[in-house]
């Protein structure tokens, strides 16, 4: 009777012990599949952000060879009447230099733009290529800004002139200076405001009283001074 009962209990601890073993088995199948399921996650999300870096980086440089092919790309475009820059509205653009009024701001006698205007002296009609600046003879004749001194030379009409390159195809005559009052030579270089000289008289325009007659040219072309200069 004894040993029949020494039977069962050795089952039933038999029993325990495998189903124990069995338990601690499974516990630690499923520690080892979460740590690997978290490596894994890990691993994903480094390799995520790896790609996004390099997505990035590729991006930027895609994006800096466009702009550079871009802006080298040349301009095809069929010049047309529309779209097309007249040598006037070239000459009418603002400059970015700064320029300053050669003598004085009271104007007597506007430019022309090519029409005839009745000359006082002349007695006749004739076109004004200039702007005329009221002043007092002796009065100080100053640069409208830096530049270079072309030429000096007497004018039969405009009594002394003195012309300056001041950049940008931009030539300045300044007439009725006094010849032996000139503060600059030619080839020699001025700074805006500079002074050239002292007014004289101008032999053409003697009946308007004393005054600087001023003209600019543009690339070779007769302009508005003060549409040029922006005042």
């Amino acid at each position: 009777m004894n040993n029949e009962k020494n039977k069962n209990t050795n089952k039933k601890f038999k029993i325990a012990y495998a189903f124990t073993f069995i338990i601690a088995i499974a516990a630690l199948m499923f520690t080892k599949i979460s740590s690997e399921k978290s490596l894994g996650n890990i691993s994903s999300l480094e390799n995520s952000t790896t790609e996004k870096q390099i997505t990035t980086t590729e991006k930027i440089v895609i994006e800096e060879t466009v702009r550079q092919n871009l802006t080298n790309i040349p301009d095809t475009r069929e010049v047309t009447e529309e779209n097309k820059e007249t040598e006037k509205d070239k000459y009418n653009k603002p400059y970015s230099d700064y320029y300053c009024l050669p003598f004085g701001n009271q104007i007597i006698k506007d430019y022309s733009n090519m029409n005839p205007v009745y000359s006082k002296t002349l007695g006749d009609w004739r076109t004004h290529n200039g702007i005329d600046f009221s002043g007092e003879a002796g009065g100080a004749v100053v640069a409208i800004s830096y530049g270079e001194v072309i030429s000096i030379y007497e004018d039969t009409l405009f009594g002394t002139c003195v012309l300056i390159d001041h950049g940008n195809g931009v030539t300045a005559k300044y007439c009725g200076l006094n010849k032996d009052t000139l503060n600059v030579k030619e080839h020699s270089s001025v700074n805006s405001e500079d002074i050239i000289g002292y007014l004289g008289e101008i032999p053409c325009e003697k009946q308007e009283g004393a005054h600087l007659h001023f003209e600019i040219t543009h690339n070779g072309e007769l302009v508005e001074p003060l549409e040029l200069m922006g005042k």
